[in-house]
């Protein structure tokens, strides 16, 4: 299990511009892991289809080509190993790698799973446990759309200039910076060293939490269908994911010690992770200030803040048992509009029955998902 970040030592999560969103094929990722969890119960028989990912000539791939001398591959969405970024998503110009410009055009990302074929690892030959950590890091990579781990470089490059880079908080497992108008979070994983005296989180956690996020993101008013049974924008925008590997880059690093200089982080350094690292970064908006550190102006602030929490937890909870399970002041984050002339509403659907409600200008984003669950139906929950 893993500790949220602490209310004590988050600072201020500015709004900003908002990025480009990914689209994910949220359906047929859900359905896809669902199968993975029933063929992991029946490890006596042979996994039956889930999923394939064929290889076809890409244009940049830091993938070992021993077995393909003439050219690297990819899988048929993207290439996302390190140095390169997805055409279609918006780069800041100037951030990113002059290769990245060249790249053609991607197909779109798989979404019949029933073609794909993943195969259990021997037990003879591989333990369980590593099985499973190897066909999870499997599933990670598909649903970040990467055919290879990139860099912390590669991807804080396509987002702001890598000196500009400021650590905003910490917690047990992973640290939290604001990259331009994003903030990312870092988490490492699957590595043998302690975090901050814990065992690192596994390949199947790290899957399990973003998919929880992919399920929230449904939920926003602005994804799916207009006229879905459920809806709000109280959950943080996760904006896209990236699996990197490699030591801890400088310009974190500095990012760190800046504000070690002036919190006294609790956490080890992160120059101590090893060359091998892996690392998830959950690329999400800026939601503002958490509520500890938030001063609530008025009696409306308030009761606008109550509405729009509980009301985000009741669409959650009726669209997919949603339990958030580590709800503090610390995991609330508030941005407030100080224009007068706007039409400060908030909107939800719940079980199809649309509700309007005036904010006064405050807007809440509920955060960290490390110890939610969610059902995804059939009985299969993750969590």
């Amino acid at each position: 299990m893993e500790e949220s970040p602490s209310p004590k030592n988050f600072g201020t999560w500015a709004g900003g511009m908002e990025q480009s969103l990914i689209v994910h094929d949220l359906p047929a990722i859900l359905e896809r892991w669902k199968i993975f969890k029933l063929a992991r119960c029946a490890a006596s028989n042979q996994l039956f289809d889930i999923m394939e990912t064929p290889l076809i000539p890409s244009v940049i791939s830091n993938c070992s080509t021993e077995n393909y001398p003439e050219k690297g591959y990819r899988t048929p969405e993207k290439d996302r190993g390190s140095g390169m970024h997805p055409t279609r998503r918006t780069i800041l110009s100037g951030y990113t790698n002059e290769s990245t410009k060249n790249i053609a055009g991607e197909t779109s990302i798989v979404t019949s799973f029933s073609e794909l074929n993943i195969e259990e690892p021997p037990r003879t030959s591989i333990p369980s446990s590593s099985g499973e950590a190897l066909t999870a890091f499997a599933q990670l990579l598909m649903v970040c759309r990467q055919s290879a781990p990139a860099t912390l470089a590669d991807v804080f490059s396509a987002y702001c200039k890598l000196d500009s880079i400021v650590k905003l908080g910490e917690g047990t497992y992973g640290e939290a910076y604001r990259a331009g108008s994003t903030v990312c979070k870092v988490v490492p994983f699957d590595g043998d060293s302690l975090v901050n005296g814990e065992t690192q989180k596994k390949s199947e956690e790290v899957l399990e939490e973003a998919l929880l996020c992919l399920t929230l993101n449904n939920l926003r008013t602005d994804q799916g269908d207009k006229g879905k049974d459920h809806s709000c924008d109280g959950f943080i925008e996760t904006k896209d994911f990236w699996v990197c590997k490699g030591p801890y880059d400088p310009s974190l690093i500095s990012a760190w010690e800046d504000w070690d200089s002036k919190h006294e982080s609790e956490n080890d350094h992160p120059k101590d992770f090893s060359n091998d690292q892996h690392y998830i970064i959950f690329v999400q908006a800026d939601g503002g200030r958490d509520l500890e550190k938030f001063a609530l102006l008025d009696y409306n602030e308030a009761r606008s803040l109550l509405l729009q929490v509980t009301a985000s937890l009741a669409v959650a909870e009726s669209a997919c048992e949603f339990e958030h399970r580590d709800l503090h002041w610390g995991n609330i984050l508030l941005a407030r509009d100080e224009m007068s002339n706007k039409d400060h509403t908030m909107s939800i659907t719940l079980q199809g029955k649309r509700i309007r409600a005036r904010t006064f200008g405050l807007t809440i984003s509920i955060i960290d998902f490390t110890l939610s669950r969610i059902n995804t139906g059939e009985c299969h929950s993750l969590s």
